[in-house]
């Protein structure tokens, strides 16, 4: 099961987009008074949840490394095991079995990072109309011209 350390990381990741999102819209209504400075947050945004894909762990390199070192504490691991053939297909069933209780927190990671990309992205395409409509309605005088 995924260490709650994990999960607790991707939403705050999510969490911090939506609040840089926010926060560029925020700064482009009341701050810099500029429509076009709203979707900064949604880039700064884009940048994080990039970064963490990148950095993002390997889950086959991880799955296999903890294999190797259980392996290799435990002699007796592969003992019953008659050929070399029969060794490996051992090791290859207990490395499917652990791909497959791993796929499920996989999956929750990269829901976290599908919905940081959208909140990004989204801000960014769109923000700036957003903050146009919201100057508008509070009567903020923007610094473009009418008409932008």
């Amino acid at each position: 099961m995924m260490a709650l350390k994990t999960k607790t990381k991707y939403g705050l990741l999510l969490l911090a987009c939506i609040l840089l999102s926010a926060a560029g819209i925020a700064v482009s209504v009341w701050i810099t008074h500029d429509p076009l400075d709203g979707p900064r947050g949604g880039a700064i945004a884009m940048g994080l949840t990039l970064a963490f894909v990148v950095l993002k762990p390997n889950l086959a390199i991880r799955i296999y490394l903890e294999k190797q070192e259980a392996r290799r504490n435990d002699p007796k691991f592969d003992a019953d095991a008659k050929t070399e053939a029969e060794k490996t297909e051992k090791r290859f069933k207990e490395i499917e079995t652990a791909f497959s209780s791993a796929s499920g927190d996989e999956e929750i990671v990269n829901k976290y990072l599908i919905w940081a990309t959208v909140v990004g992205t989204l801000t960014t395409a769109f923000a700036d109309i957003v903050c146009q409509h919201l100057m508008r309605f509070l009567n903020i005088v923007s610094h473009l011209p009418e008409g932008h």
